[in-house]
């Protein structure tokens, strides 16, 4: 084990879970072995509202600010032992992405109903959400983010070049970036000009656009069509008043109240389509 406190987040399945006889209380940790063996990898980052939305007059965040990029949102570390990566609480390996700004977790994840009654009272809400189930201890919140490790989805968007060599990914229909990072270009073009990959652009590592050579010029309608890396944003208030009773005949681990969390559930919605 690491030699300072171990991160309050779950990375993997639970310690020194056995086989016992049957119980009449929910097994919490049966529970959270299935989502670490059937659940997607996905890396999570933490929401909090940006300083930038405090116009005292609208109230509206500022599409210049360069710690949100003009979505009023900032991202960062669930837990801020996590930088230390090593080990969570269980002795799973903690695993950060590239940014430093994301933990590896898993959870389930199912898509809504496509029942009639459902879009008559929710309308196109319904599109791009899922039912997100993860562990106790990720107390997953409002706006987080949650991006797909191991999924791609395959969609078409418009944004305006720049004249910098890099297309960042901005999100929240940006008009100006890539909605979500991109794994596969099937094809980039504008008006007049069709771009080959390897000649005029490639993707990179962390799903952005890199134009090599000279960029389109500032303002230019670029239309991409490809595989994007699917990311959710939660889009209810999680309600963190979920337990279980413990049965008499058996200890919670740990724990000397009768009482212990229940995974998390939330719902989430494909980020490009999170509207406020």
């Amino acid at each position: 084990m690491p030699d300072y406190d171990a991160p309050q987040i779950s990375t993997g399945p639970p310690a020194g879970t056995k086989e016992t006889s049957q119980r009449v209380d929910f097994d919490t940790d049966k529970f959270e072995q299935q989502i670490y063996q059937h659940g997607y990898r996905l890396w999570w980052s933490r929401a909090s509202l940006c300083p930038c939305e405090g116009n005292s007059q609208t109230a509206q965040v500022d599409p210049t600010c360069q710690l949100c990029r003009g979505s009023g949102w900032l991202y960062f570390l669930p837990d801020p032992l996590l930088e230390h990566e090593g080990e969570d609480a269980s002795g799973n390996e903690v695993e950060l992405n590239e940014a430093k700004d994301a933990v590896s977790i898993q959870a389930i994840i199912t898509s809504t109903t496509g029942d009639p009654k459902v879009f008559e009272k929710f309308g196109e809400w319904i599109f791009g959400t899922a039912k997100i189930t993860t562990s106790r201890d990720n107390r997953i919140g409002y706006r987080d983010r949650l991006v797909a490790r191991d999924s791609a989805i395959t969609y078409s968007q418009l944004f305006k070049a720049s004249g910098n060599s890099t297309v960042i990914v901005s999100g929240l229909r940006s008009v100006n970036g890539l909605w979500s990072p991109l794994s596969k270009v099937h094809m980039l073009r504008s008006v007049d000009t069709v771009f080959r990959e390897g000649d005029d652009f490639e993707v990179t590592s962390t799903g952005r656009l890199l134009w090599l050579g000279t960029a389109p010029s500032d303002g230019t309608v670029i239309s991409v069509c490809g595989e994007f890396i699917p990311s959710l944003i939660v889009m209810d208030h999680v309600y963190a008043i979920r337990d279980t009773m413990v049965s008499h005949k058996t200890k919670a681990k740990g724990l000397a109240a009768q009482y212990e969390r229940l995974p998390v559930h939330a719902m989430g919605k494909l980020d490009f389509l999170a509207d406020d």
